[in-house]
């Protein structure tokens, strides 16, 4: 797998354990009772985009309507999946692609390159802070496999 599949998958996955944590019911998130807010979510992407490349004010409305169109797009992904992770992670990393495809379209040659370095920085970031074993999954706090 290249790099950039790499970097792809790994923004999939974040998000698609970012949603799942924070999945609209009743205005409350499937785990923890969170609320979610998808505009807020965006917002929250897009500052971070724009500390990361140095948006411009036309940049960061075309990649706030791209994310929250990715966002609608995976809502209704998890809709169909009706639970098949599998499904769900192929269909997720095609919306991914094609966001990115579009990000990369939006930001300059400079600005796509701050991208991917900021995007491997924060997947390390997340890995130091996930712990995640081999497979993906997350230690145990018992030490058993959950399995």
């Amino acid at each position: 797998m290249n790099s950039k599949s790499f970097l792809i998958l790994g923004v999939i996955l974040s998000m698609v354990f970012s949603l799942q944590a924070q999945r609209p019911g009743g205005g409350q998130g499937r785990m923890g009772g969170q609320d979610f807010d998808p505009e807020k979510m965006v917002n929250r992407q897009v500052d971070r985009l724009k500390e990361a490349v140095g948006l411009d004010e036309k940049q960061e409305k075309k990649v706030r309507k791209l994310f929250m169109a990715q966002l609608d797009e995976i809502d209704e992904i998890r809709d169909v999946a009706e639970g098949d992770w599998e499904y769900m992670r192929e269909e997720m990393g095609k919306v991914r692609e094609q966001t990115n495809e579009k990000l990369q379209k939006i930001l300059s040659e400079e600005q796509w390159t701050k991208y991917e370095a900021a995007m491997k920085e924060w997947r390390e970031q997340r890995g130091r802070r996930g712990g995640r074993q081999e497979g993906g999954r997350r230690p145990r706090p018992d030490g058993g496999s959950g399995n």
